[in-house]
């Protein structure tokens, strides 16, 4: 074909003739069209005023009946129509007819739809007859008010080619609308005009607070002018400031109308080119959005969200369709202001261009919408994203609520409204969207889409920066002059624009309205002055809240913007996935952000964002561990199972050979390979038929998935010989790992014997290959050739041998040597068995040391780890793709989307879960008081409150709520600090302690450093230079961490104890028997709530790596901690001990209703606010109709133990030696005095001792009945005493190599009595323990547990001095032994020998724990509470009717806040 270059003159001259003439028919012809359509007009009108006269002249009214016809069959409102213009065409017929205004009501109504039909099925019956009221209501509904028509009278410009008729036409329609109202006189326009006027001069926040109230006459403007400069001059703020005021007590005002840019060319609409489509029935659409008419296809690489150009409307008059007219029918209710940012902030984050203009310049993009993948159009001028209704089939989707769009033409249409969900990259969006028949595009993404950002910073990774985008020159005037903010000014050059409706959004986000309510800062005006400052707190500062922390070492303060929801995910992309943010961590990713940004529930947002982010998910290598290792089954017959596979290419030898196929018996070990020329399945066949007719057909065949074992000659092959294929998942080949591993070591045995003659490596084989079989193998220890054959081969060594020994060969008869061989060959299979599963059992469990068996669904979305389609030895992951089914529970069955309908088995370590970035998004869900408070660490995470459970209604869950709300102040994950006392350490006089600090392993000094920051930066500690110095130590905790600890013992040592009486347990629980409700609360971090006296602070300087430094509050592990802060207690709910308790920081509020409850909650709440406390909200429970407190079990009306009293001797197990029973008889031989005919009754138990007896004892049913009668009165009757807590405790420990026990007793009339038995067994580890290890841990465990009976009083330790005086001498040489001996440092005790013999209840309790004694249980109680193992207690019913049960035992280590 000839190019139009290369085209003769004449012939194109010819061409471009003929092109001329089609056109000029074209248009000849579409004018007849035209004057056809004009002439049926005017007959259509001809006819109607024939009509018209002819009703006037015969003076016919027609009623207005339902029966009635009017002659006139005026047009249906349709959802295109504007109802102004319809209303306004209505009139002027009305009037041309001469119809009775009170008719046009009902002849109006009849032709009303959609949303005008609403407002007047809206308005009451007296109403709905009178027409200005109907009209009224219907553009109330549309969204027509005066100062939408002021507005668009201001906004109003002439545009470039356009007429001023029309314009002028423009400019008298709007300021009508505006002025010109029912019953307005003169006075009134006039005062209309001066009150726009005044709002316009006034000061900027002032004019913006004004406008927001939408004064209706000049005196009310005048009234909240004068009130607002009142109320700005008492905060000591200068009022004419330009930003828009925020304040706290006042609504916030509409931001202000930006002004018009200079006029843009007109470009098409997305529709533009369809035919027989409406005047205005594009996706361009803004439910109060502002158009933006620059095309991403016209404008991408330069595109900017600061300024926009509005579209040129009919007559050729720009007309701004911004926040002020484009908005939904239906929010007439709501403020008129934007739903959607004036100026979007955009972050570009460039990427690989994904797509590519099209010819037309048009930018699609590839969009999933319910599993459908469509060409979506980008258009950054379309505020509306809009779909083709035949997209929309699903019948559950509500289309009920419309959306009014204003196109590129000009025309308003309405448009039903829905929401879906658009994926894009793997990332998916739910967003509303206009449902349209007649667009030409599946889907127009428009800005309102969020994930439009996102998506324009990909294309424009592929657009040219140094292209310049052409000066928009200067705005239009609204009143004032004002130039536009220039392109560095607004921060274009980054992509990022400025907000002004920042303040606005913050006022309106949920998430931050409880950080509003507690501001205490505004431009700095403290507005409490009275009450001290506590880092973090609230500020607002030129109208944006902020939070202001304290940097801990630096001392300086940081203020973090406070940021809305809807700009979170954007601000997250420029932190994480911008080019100069780098994809870093989390943590990275966390510190960049909160130096400038906060929000609540930041934290988890950045590790789910992280966690999702779909281009670290395919980079970042695996983090999920490998799934435990599953061993192959052992095979017993030789060659019924063997592996087979090909190694090379190699180097081509002398005889064309470049490949090996190598096999391995699973049940000998015996190897095979065999040299080929190529691979293709007929080699492979041919050479596995060779072996075969050697050592027989095999049953099965384990293969990977090469081509030439999947082929269909080798499945033919298989058909024929009855062989089982069985196939490794594809990059797995650990499944079948022996062979694999043989192909190293043949392959190293290659290159050792043939680095000089390559080119007879194939020669080799053989010989190599009895090298191998020669040797024992690792799992089975012996041979290969040993196992097959039943003897070991005559190798060279042998040879050696016999000529060196010169001796003739032992000869055997024929049968025997069967017999023997049989034999062997037995002996050798048993041995080889149980040889391979010890070194199975072995193998796995080195390999199964950090392995997790993870578990995928079918339909769950995973990566694969895939080579690379440029190296195979290079894998990266890719996906996601769709696991489809459960092979195993290590093989999965997953599509590949990249692939036509490839369906691919593997193994689950090459797969990882992909999280779904919307997924995240909906996780997302933070409670109101969410990280409002300041933290004392990273891994500490405010939470919502603990609530009762499943028999609370609706309305009972909703008081908790409103009540967490109400004191969130008190509800804190961090320390309060209370005004009402002062722990005072009183020390011997001229006394000073300094001790050298312990020595601390280099890896712990991050950990040091880490707590030591989050106590300087809450304030609990300061630098010193006291003269005092203690050194700190790390306590393990349960959870792996440490806890930071300092070592006061001897502080202790030289200080005055505190005699502060502790509350008794019983009368607390006869209080709390009878109540409905229970709320618990837990304080944070008790002890550090109380400050230190002045003088008491150098007493407790302690040495870091870092210095120096002292509290300020009271620490853990001072003498007299428990007492201050029981004192402390005791006064804050002193006012409130008729429904209120307190054991130190335990506090309990019972109610018998649940208003009262809330009324008593709220009065200790109060109380502590008062005091200056807080509560641990994670720790808290509300509204519990059962609660466990002080050890018991409260609930319904009764109090029951935790624990069954009896259960550490009554479900003792019987004795099984002479040894077991002699120590039963010791512990009832101890209480013989309360034992009724002790020695009949013990009469058979004591003959079982006797020396000439057997060891085993011979147990009688008379031995039994003994038994069980002297357990049963141990374990109640007169002998178990009531606990009296005016008589000091007694308590007894003993350790055993199985266990520990305990007895707390109290001696009353000169006798000793027991209160309640212990024991526990102990743990794998603490078995280990040397003997005086575990009768140290048996006083730990002991006094710990018991600590609601012995804290706070001086109480007798039994013991045979030893074990203290040891746990004293080696405190400073043990880490475990200083954790056991500050564990004692809160109590107070007074130790006492005591010989062994004399200690006979412990001792017994202590081996009868060991002997696996297990704790008693209640129902509905899953196990009892112990240090490492079960409790066990026996305790007597205490004093009083709703007493049932014995004391709950408290065990572990020191609490954080005790």
């Amino acid at each position: 074909m000839t190019t139009p270059s290369r085209m003769p003159f004449a012939e194109a001259i010819q061409a471009l003739s003929v092109l001329h003439q089609q056109q000029h028919e074209t248009l000849v012809e579409l004018k007849n069209i035209q004057e056809q359509h004009f002439q049926v007009l005017m007959e259509a009108q001809r006819e109607d005023r024939e009509q018209i006269r002819s009703l006037l002249s015969q003076g016919i009214r027609p009623a207005p009946t339902s029966a009635a016809h009017p002659p006139i069959t005026l047009q249906k409102m349709v959802p295109e129509d504007d109802p102004e213009v319809f209303l306004d065409l209505f009139e002027k017929m009305a009037e041309a007819c001469g119809w009775p205004r009170a008719e046009w009501p009902v002849r109006v109504i009849p032709l009303l739809s959609g949303e005008a039909q609403i407002a007047a099925q809206q308005l009451p019956a007296q109403n709905l007859l009178e027409y200005a009221h109907l009209k009224r209501a219907i553009l109330q509904r549309a969204g027509r008010n005066p100062e939408e028509q002021r507005q668009l009278f201001r906004s109003l410009v002439l545009a470039e080619g356009g007429r001023p008729f029309a314009f002028a036409q423009q400019l008298r329609d709007a300021c009508r609308r505006w002025l010109i109202q029912d019953g307005r006189t003169t006075a009134q326009l006039v005062d209309a005009v001066v009150l726009e006027q005044f709002i316009t001069r006034l000061p900027s926040r002032t004019s913006e607070w004004v406008q927001c109230h939408r004064p209706d006459d000049l005196e009310t403007a005048i009234r909240l002018a004068e009130d607002h400069l009142v109320a700005r001059s008492r905060v000591g703020e200068i009022t004419s400031l330009s930003s828009p005021p925020l304040s706290l007590s006042l609504p916030v005002p509409r931001p202000r109308l930006r002004r018009p840019p200079t006029p843009a060319p007109r470009r098409r609409c997305a529709m533009a080119d369809l035919p027989n489509v409406p005047r205005g029935a594009g996706p361009h659409s803004g439910r109060g959005v502002e158009q933006r008419p620059l095309a991403v296809a016209q404008t991408l690489p330069g595109f900017s969200p600061v300024q926009s150009v509005a579209p040129a409307g009919p007559g050729g008059i720009v007309e701004r369709s911004g926040p002020m007219h484009l908005r939904r029918g239906h929010e007439d209710s709501a403020p008129k202001i934007c739903s959607v940012k004036e100026a979007s902030a955009l972050i570009r984050v460039p990427a690989t261009p994904i797509v590519a203009p099209g010819r037309n310049g048009l930018y699609r993009v590839p969009v999933s919408i319910k599993g459908g993948t469509y060409q979506a159009l980008v258009d950054s001028g379309c505020n509306q994203t809009s779909i083709h209704q035949s997209l929309l089939q699903d019948p559950a989707l509500d289309m009920s609520r419309t959306v009014r769009v204003r196109c590129v033409h000009g025309d308003v249409i309405h448009y039903p409204l829905t929401a879906i969900d658009i994926q894009f990259r793997g990332k998916k969006h739910r967003v509303e969207v206009a449902v349209n028949s007649h667009l030409k595009h599946p889907l127009i993404l428009g800005t309102n889409w969020p994930g439009f950002n996102r998506l324009l910073g990909v294309l424009c990774a592929g657009a040219s920066w140094k292209k310049k985008s052409p000066d928009r020159g200067r705005v239009a005037q609204l009143g004032e002059s004002q130039a536009v903010t220039s392109r560095a000014d607004s921060g274009e050059g980054l992509g990022i624009s400025r907000c002004k409706d920042f303040p606005l959004e913050q006022s309106r986000d949920d998430t931050l309205k409880h950080a509003l309510e507690r501001v205490q800062v505004i431009d700095g005006k403290i507005l409490q002055p009275d009450r001290p400052l506590s880092y973090p707190y609230f500020a607002v500062i030129n109208d944006r809240v902020y939070r202001v922390t304290q940097d801990a070492q630096t001392k300086e303060d940081t203020t973090q913007l406070l940021v809305p929801k809807s700009r979170r995910e954007m601000l997250f992309q420029a932190a994480h996935s911008n080019p100069m943010a780098g994809h870093l961590g989390q943590a990275a990713t966390l510190n960049r952000l909160m130096t400038r940004f906060f929000w609540p529930g930041i934290h988890g947002d950045v590790s789910r964002w992280c966690a999702a982010c779909s281009e670290c998910q395919l980079v970042n290598p695996p983090a999920t561990p490998k799934a435990p290792l599953r061993p192959l089954p052992i095979m017993e017959i030789p060659f019924e199972r063997i592996g087979m596979d090909l190694i090379g290419p190699l180097e081509r030898s002398a005889r064309g050979h470049r490949f090996a196929l190598v096999l391995v018996d699973y049940a000998t070990r015996y190897p095979e390979a065999v040299a080929l020329r190529n691979i293709s399945a007929k080699s492979v066949a041919e050479a596995l038929f060779r072996l075969i007719s050697r050592v027989g057909i095999p049953k099965e065949i384990l293969t990977d998935q090469g081509t030439a074992f999947m082929s269909r000659t080798m499945r033919e092959l298989y058909g024929l010989l009855g062989i089982k294929s069985i196939r490794t998942s594809v990059y797995h080949p650990q499944t079948d790992g022996l062979v694999e591993r043989f192909n190293r070591t043949l392959k190293s045995m290659i290159r050792k014997f043939v680095h000089e003659d390559a080119k007879n490596w194939d020669k080799w084989l053989e010989p190599l290959l009895f090298a191998v079989r020669e040797v024992p193998q690792a799992s089975t220890g012996f041979s290969p050739f040993e196992l097959l054959y039943g003897r070991q081969p005559r190798g060279v060594l042998d040879v050696v041998r016999e000529a060196w020994e010169d001796e003739p060969s032992k000869s055997k008869n024929e049968i025997q040597y069967i017999l023997d061989l049989r034999a062997k060959l037995h002996t050798l299979g048993r041995l080889s068995t149980e040889n391979l599963l010890k070194a199975q059992d072995d193998q796995r469990r080195r390999y199964d040391k950090g392995t997790k068996l993870r578990k995928f669904s079918q339909g769950d979305k995973v990566l694969v780890l895939l080579p690379t389609s440029s190296s195979k030895l290079l894998a990266k992951w890719q996906g996601p793709f769709v696991v489809t089914r459960r092979v195993s529970d290590l093989d999965y069955e997953v599509v590949r989307s990249d692939r036509a309908d490839s369906r691919q088995i593997y193994h689950i370590n090459l797969l990882k879960q992909w999280r779904e970035p919307e997924d995240v998004a909906l996780a997302t869900l933070v409670t109101n008081e969410d990280d409002l408070g300041p933290e004392s660490s990273g891994r500490e995470r405010p939470s919502a409150l603990v609530t009762g459970g499943d028999h609370l209604s609706a309305s009972q869950l909703l008081d908790i709520r409103h009540l967490q709300r109400e004191y969130s102040d008190v509800f804190s994950s961090l320390p309060g600090r209370t005004n009402l006392i002062q722990h005072h350490i009183e020390t011997e006089p001229g006394v000073v302690v300094r001790t050298r600090p312990y020595r601390l392993p280099e890896h712990k000094k991050k950990v040091i450093q880490e707590e030591w920051s989050n106590m300087l930066k809450m304030g609990v500690v300061e630098e010193s230079h006291s003269d005092w110095a203690s050194p700190i130590v790390l306590v393990p905790k349960t959870d792996g961490s440490v806890r930071f600890c300092v070592d006061y013992r001897k502080v202790n040592a030289v200080s005055k104890f505190d005699a502060y009486p502790m509350p008794r347990i019983d009368e607390l629980l006869d209080r709390l028997g009878a109540a409905r409700y229970y709320s618990t609360l837990d304080l944070t971090k008790g002890y550090w709530q109380i400050p230190l006296s002045p003088i008491s602070r150098e007493k407790t300087a302690f040495t870091t790596p870092f210095g120096l430094h002292q509290f300020v509050t009271l620490p853990f592990g001072l003498f007299g901690a428990p007492a201050t802060f029981q004192r402390l207690m005791d006064k804050i709910l002193g006012p409130h001990t008729a429904y209120a308790a307190a054991y130190l920081d335990d506090i309990i509020i019972y109610s018998n209703d649940w208003q009262r409850h809330m009324q008593h909650l709220r009065a200790v709440l109060s109380a502590l606010r008062r005091a200056g406390l807080t509560a641990n909200p994670r720790k808290c429970a509300i509204g519990r109709v059962e609660v466990r407190y002080l050890g018991f079990h409260l609930g319904h009306g009764q109090v029951q133990p935790q624990i069954d009293k009896t259960a550490a001797i009554a479900t003792c197990p019987r004795p099984k030696t002479k040894k077991e029973v002699r120590q039963f008889l010791g512990l009832a031989g101890y209480y013989r005095r309360f034992v009724p005919n002790y020695s009949a009754l013990v009469s058979s138990l004591t003959d079982l001792t006797k020396k000439e007896g057997p060891d085993t004892v011979q147990w009688s049913e008379q031995c039994q009945q003994a038994f069980s009668k002297v357990k049963s009165i141990l374990c109640g009757g007169p002998l178990l005493h009531a606990p009296d807590f005016a008589l000091p405790f007694v308590l007894q420990t003993d350790a055993s190599d199985r266990g520990l026990g305990a007895v707390l007793s109290q001696e009353v009339a000169g006798v000793e009595r027991p209160v309640l038995y212990i024991s526990r067994k102990l743990s794998k580890s603490e078995a280990k323990y040397s003997t005086i290890e575990k009768e140290c841990l048996a006083i730990r465990w002991a006094v710990l547990t018991l600590r609601y009976y012995l804290l706070g009083r001086e109480f007798v330790l039994c013991s045979d001095h030893a074990p203290l005086q040891w746990l004293h001498r080696m405190k400073d040489t043990n880490a475990r032994i200083t954790r056991w001996y500050l564990a004692l440092q809160p109590f107070k005790f007074k130790v006492i020998h005591r010989p062994g013999v004399q200690m006979a209840v412990a001792d017994f309790l202590s081996r009868a724990g060991g002997g696996g004694l297990q704790a008693g249980r209640l129902p509905g109680l899953r196990r009892a509470v112990g240090v490492c193992g079960e409790v066990s207690v026996i305790e007597h019913p205490i004093r009083g009717e709703s007493m049932l049960g014995a004391r709950r035992l408290i065990s572990g280590s020191i609490r954080n806040d005790k």
